[in-house]
């Protein structure tokens, strides 16, 4: 066999060599760029000709040491550079000798030479260096060893030739680089045999089958971008990074591109690389991004698709095949596809699978059976996690998504967002869920999900003797003890047009004490139609049933949303609005969550409304059936653009309860007829509602003391009117802490130089009347309100008998500020009870019996260089509350320390004047210690609401 004239594929250029035979072309297969003396290339392409390759070691490591049997030497292409190189590190030998025979083609197989061969040994060809750039470096050039190919980053196409096999040609698909057939089952690696590739590597497939590929090396790193092209080719498995067992790592330092095109099955792609622990802690991760674009995945073989990397380990040593991120798109049918990665641990090693950033999955008219959007990690120490997920279905038709991750004992978690777009699906005909899946006490949270779907069709479909819809959970799923898959944040469903039936779960599906919980949900259905079917009899409208809070197996599992569900219904009838469901038994069930919705214009209901805790309409709705959320716990209704005497809900029940219903707002009518029941709009007579939600350790309990009274005076005519006409009025009294201004300060403190007081809360109390939910703040009075504050813990736990008092510091019109004492009208010591007539800041005060001082000052006291005739005489404090009082305008004495001072000095410089030294508050050179508030923002709503005249107000014990 004539071997003389053969290219050598240098990047993308082949080169014309000398040998001593004279001019001819190098062998297809020279020595890589980092030689080893101990695997030349050119002796495996020599035994893939004789048909002596090691069948059972396909990557040459199996303990082939040197060159194999028959094979030539290895090339250095130093020896046998053109002399005009400008590079003298390549310089030719000054001898002129062409002669680089290889000690190890000395060693054997000379027997097995032909005529035709001994020429080449005798002169081997050399290889010029590829160009790269700004330098020449050391000459690139594909390397075999039996079936499998290392590219060692050349570019290079694999076709059939003229002959229909599979060859290895240029990066250009123009030049064969060898005569020799890639055999069914051969691999393909754009990277290097236990060496590392500095640059990019690029293998393209076309129209061959069963070929596997890796974008990186066999235990060897690619330091640039691996890129992988599939067209028309039926093949193995592919990934776009390289192998690692653990004798070195085989990362790839930039990005990864995978193209699938035209037809032929895919067995599995993985985007990124592959880990198998088996020699060390082996490493094949990609450090930038996987692209996967498929314009056919052809799912008939069975094949799937993950857009990271594939770890594994069974040992002590861990693996990882972690990408950087991942963006996948594609059409057609397919059997499985993940946007993550695959770990599998179940040694004492870890696997890591995971995509460090987001995934991203864009498909198109696709087929799809199944697709699960993140990893999959099986066994407790294996790891497919991501850092968030987007999924888009455009078109096509599906059967089963999930927005996060499958962990079988291990983790694949979404740290972020799971999102979920359906847009124009024309069949899904199986489950959509949020979350992710959960089995052996493995975990595949998400941080939140949104799943929304457009114009597309659920049909009913009859299976196995049953008509059956589709079914929507927006959490996740999980069995068995320890699994969860629950959504730690918010979610929400959006679903608008098109036409459907099925179920819509607001939380999860979890069995066997395990968990797929949401932690609240927002849930939006709009203008969506009936799917008409013939069930053989008639046609019928298949309808959606939304359980707001999921469904609940009631075996220890927790499936349902948590928090509260805010559900918005416009232009579909459901079937069922429930707050939840029993899997057990299909009835309704209770959940703990707030259930409210929204029935809007042309949503209606044609079944069951069970366990909800409150809607809102605004025209009337009827529930043929109707179940509270429990004895005596009515729906609440907030209703808008009703008259009074309209109907709210009417319900074609002769043994209706008028307690099912009430307004939020006001008394609700009810009607009892001969085959149903109906709740009306009815005029608003006035109601008093205390808000219990403020938190008091913050601002005190704040409540009206005579509520009808306090109604009857603030309902103006206007107010009346606006009743009559069916509106809503109400008015708020909020309670806020409040951090006092410089002159608030400034004021307090003089107030309290004279009166004794000791402050211990300042407080914003406002008052708003609102008119159908239309605000308008009142911050003065025709007649004043009393309000009944509880005492703060602080004063009230005193051990000396306190007086209280509350000092109003109100803004004027004009921006002067008014200050006013408001003596306590009670003799509760539990409380502080006041009358007042405008709205500002308050502050708690009060003044220890007996200290030097009372509220009344009596006269001026001798200012101006007067005797103080004017002045009373005040009362002597105690050695514990100040100094002497002052007597008709003389200077009082300087009180002594006092153990209950606030300021902690115990001491005030004398006072002049008619009232006596005050001992606590203004003997320090930074009274704004005094004033310092702890503003959490907390607010107690007392809201004065038209309708029954009720208080609500908990008192402490």
């Amino acid at each position: 066999m004539n071997m003389a004239g053969k290219l050598v594929a240098v990047g993308t250029a082949l080169v014309l060599v000398w040998a001593t035979g004279g001019i001819g072309f190098a062998p297809a297969f020279a020595q890589s760029a980092k030689p080893d003396p101990a695997s030349s290339s050119w002796a495996a392409s020599a035994n893939a000709e004789t048909g002596r390759a090691e069948a059972d070691d396909p990557v040459a490591d199996g303990g082939s040491d040197g060159a194999p049997e028959g094979a030539a030497g290895t090339v250095d292409p130093k020896e046998h550079l053109d002399a005009e190189s400008p590079h003298e590190e390549f310089a030719p030998d000054p001898s002129g000798s062409s002669s680089a025979e290889s000690d190890a083609g000395e060693a054997d197989g000379e027997d097995a030479e032909t005529t035709d061969e001994k020429p080449l040994k005798e002169g081997i060809l050399a290889v010029l260096a590829l160009v790269q750039g700004d330098g020449l470096s050391s000459a690139a050039s594909i390397e075999r060893s039996g079936s499998t190919v290392y590219a060692n980053g050349v570019p290079i196409v694999v076709k059939p030739d003229a002959d229909g096999k599979a060859y290895i040609f240029d990066g250009a698909g123009t030049v064969k680089l060898d005569e020799t057939p890639l055999a069914s089952g051969s691999k393909v690696y754009g990277g290097g045999n236990g060496v590392d590739i500095d640059g990019n590597t690029s293998i393209s497939v076309e129209a061959v089958s069963n070929i596997s590929i890796f974008g990186g090396g066999y235990n060897g790193a690619v330091s640039g971008n691996a890129r992988i092209s599939v067209a028309n080719a039926s093949t193995g498995t592919v990934y776009g990074g390289g192998f690692s067992d653990g004798s070195r790592a085989a990362d790839i330092g930039g990005s990864v591109s995978i193209d699938l095109a035209g037809t032929g099955t895919k067995s599995k792609v993985y985007g990124g690389g592959s880990a198998e622990a088996s020699k060390g802690d082996a490493s094949a991760n990609v450090a930038g991004a996987v692209r996967i674009s498929c314009e056919n995945f052809n799912h008939q073989g069975g094949s799937s698709v993950y857009g990271g990397g594939y770890a594994r380990t069974s040992s002590a040593y861990s693996a990882s095949a972690q990408v950087g991120s991942v963006q996948m798109e594609g059409s057609g049918p397919t059997y499985v596809l993940r946007g993550g990665g695959w770990a599998f641990a179940s040694g004492s090693g870890a696997a890591h699978a995971d995509v460090l950033g987001a995934i991203e999955i864009v498909l198109t008219d696709p087929d799809v059976r199944e697709v699960y959007s993140g990893g999959y990690a099986d066994g407790a120490a294996a790891t497919a996690d991501a850092a968030s997920v987007d999924t888009t279905v455009a078109g096509g038709e599906m059967m089963m998504l999930y927005g996060g991750g499958t962990a079988d004992g291990g983790s694949a978690n979404v740290a972020g967002a799971a999102n979920v777009t359906i847009d124009g699906c024309s069949n899904l005909y199986g489950y959509t869920i949020g979350g992710g899946s959960a089995s052996n006490a493995g975990s595949a949270d998400v941080g939140s999900v949104a799943i929304s779907i457009h114009d597309s069709v659920g049909p009913v479909e009859k299976q196995l003797g049953s008509w059956v819809a589709q079914a929507v959970y927006v959490g996740g799923s999980a069995s068995g003890a320890g699994s969860h898959a629950d959504v730690t944040g918010s979610a929400s469903l959006a679903i608008e047009g098109g036409s459907m039936a099925g179920n819509l779960y607001g939380g999860g599906d979890a069995s066997g004490g395990a968990s797929a919980t949401v932690k609240s949900l927002s849930v939006r259905l709009s203008n969506i139609a009936a799917y008409m079917f013939n069930d053989g009899n008639q046609d019928v409208a298949g309808l959606l049933s939304l359980f707001a809070a999921g469904e609940t197996v009631e075996d220890g599992s927790s499936s349902l949303v948590q928090d509260a569900v805010d559900v918005q219904l416009s232009g579909l009838n459901l079937e069922n609005l429930w707050g939840a469901v029993s899997a057990v038994d299909d009835d309704p069930f209770a959940p703990t969550a707030q259930v409210g919705a929204s029935f809007q214009e042309g949503a209606g209901l044609t079944a069951l409304l069970a366990c909800v805790d409150r809607i809102e309409l605004s025209h009337e709705l009827v529930v043929p059936a109707f179940q509270p959320k429990g004895n005596g716990v009515p729906t609440m209704i907030r209703a808008s653009n009703f008259a009074v005497g309209d109907a709210l809900v009417t319900c074609p029940a002769p043994d209706a309860h008028a307690d099912w219903f009430a307004l939020d707002d006001r008394e609700i009518g009810f009607e009892q007829r001969e085959q149903s029941a109906r709740w009306l709009f009815s005029r608003a007579s006035g109601s008093i509602v205390v808000d219990p939600e403020a938190d008091a350790g913050e601002v005190p309990e704040v409540a009206l003391a005579d509520p009808d009274g306090a109604l009857s005076s603030l309902l103006t005519e206007e107010d009346q009117a606006a009743l009559d006409g069916g509106s809503s009025v109400t008015f708020a009294l909020k309670v806020a802490p409040h951090d006092l201004s410089s002159d608030e300060q400034s004021l307090l403190a003089e107030i309290a130089r004279l009166a004794s007081y000791t402050f211990v809360q300042h407080l914003d109390i406002s008052l708003a009347k609102q008119v159908d939910g239309v605000e308008t703040p009142l911050s003065t009075l025709s007649t004043p309100l009393r309000l009944t504050i509880a005492t703060p813990y602080e004063a009230a736990d005193a051990q000396t008998p306190t007086k209280y008092a509350v000092v109003r510091v109100h803004e004027n019109p004009d921006g002067t500020l008014e200050t006013a004492v408001l003596e306590d009208k009670d003799d509760d010591p539990a409380t502080i009870t006041i009358e007042t007539d405008a709205f500002s800041t308050y502050s708690l005060a009060y003044a220890v019996e007996g200290s030097g001082g009372t509220t009344d000052p009596g006269g001026n006291g001798g200012g101006s260089g007067d005797d103080g005739s004017n002045g009373g005489e005040g009362q002597g404090g105690s050695p514990d509350g100040g100094g002497t009082g002052g007597v008709d305008g003389q200077t009082g004495s300087r009180g002594q320390n006092s153990a209950d001072d606030p300021l902690g000095d115990g001491a005030n410089a004398s006072a002049t004047g008619g009232k006596d030294s005050a001992g606590s508050l203004l003997a320090t050179s930074d009274p704004t210690a005094v004033f310092a508030l702890a503003a959490a923002g907390v607010t107690l709503i007392a809201a004065c609401t038209v309708g029954a005249a009720a208080v609500r107000r908990s008192r402490r014990s």
